[in-house]
């Protein structure tokens, strides 16, 4: 999993990751990393140090706390001055430094791929459980025209590239999130609120890519659109 503030470098580890054959988890915040975790059995983390709320320090041993076993790696742009001991000393494995060394990124994934395969642990990063709880995340329509077209057929677009079954609650309703005429019958105008809900091994990377999605290609071509919240929520 990769957890960085900054999306664009989010989005470019993700997909290096993706490319290189691993399946990468990637969340825009300390809160959205830990609903993850709730869902996924991750074992490697590439946590960026510094993000607003939660740093990745106070992650990092949130996560070594679920799962002590873990293997993660601070990203930051200190790693050069403070030296690979004084990160362990905050319990990480080690530190990739800023600006991010492709090859020296994959290395380290590599290399805690094979520790942790040689400690035992055959998940390789994958869901661990067979059954997932859905997640949640709720959006407020602030486009004057309301969900039309354009939108529902980015929204559908996105949600194709995923596993998880994902829908679209609105007044009483819910429908198929792959569905563009499903999206469209629910008439959802500027103003109203909707649910976003996914299920599956990879629904918190379904639902950090909408987040992204609206908060990065929508507001090039939507620029009013904009979610209720930067977390995603877990059902109870």
């Amino acid at each position: 999993m990769v957890v960085d503030d900054d999306e664009a470098v989010l989005g470019f580890l993700g997909e290096l990751f993706r490319a290189n054959g691993y399946r990468a988890y990637c969340a825009v915040n300390g809160a959205n990393a830990l609903d993850v975790l709730k869902s996924e059995k991750v074992r490697v983390c590439f946590l960026d140090l510094r993000m607003p709320g939660m740093n990745g320090e106070e992650l990092c041993r949130r996560i070594k706390a679920h799962d002590p076993g873990s293997r993660i790696y601070a990203l930051s742009s200190y790693a050069g001055s403070f030296g690979e001991s004084k990160f362990q000393e905050l319990g990480f494995d080690g530190c990739i430094a800023k600006p991010i060394n492709r090859e020296q990124l994959l290395q380290a994934g590599k290399t805690a791929f094979e520790k942790l395969e040689k400690c035992g642990s055959r998940h390789m990063g994958a869901a661990a459980i067979p059954e997932f709880e859905p997640i949640s995340h709720f959006f407020t329509v602030q486009v004057p025209e309301g969900l039309h077209a354009r939108p529902v057929t980015m929204i559908v677009k996105i949600a194709s590239r995923f596993k998880s079954d994902v829908e679209i609650c609105h007044g009483g309703k819910r429908v198929n999130a792959r569905s563009v005429l499903g999206i469209l019958s629910l008439g959802i105008g500027f103003g109203e609120r909707f649910e976003m809900k996914a299920k599956g091994s990879d629904a918190g990377e379904l639902l950090a890519a909408m987040a992204d999605l609206v908060r990065n290609q929508f507001q090039d071509y939507l620029p009013g659109m904009a979610p209720v919240s930067e977390n995603l929520t877990r059902n109870s």
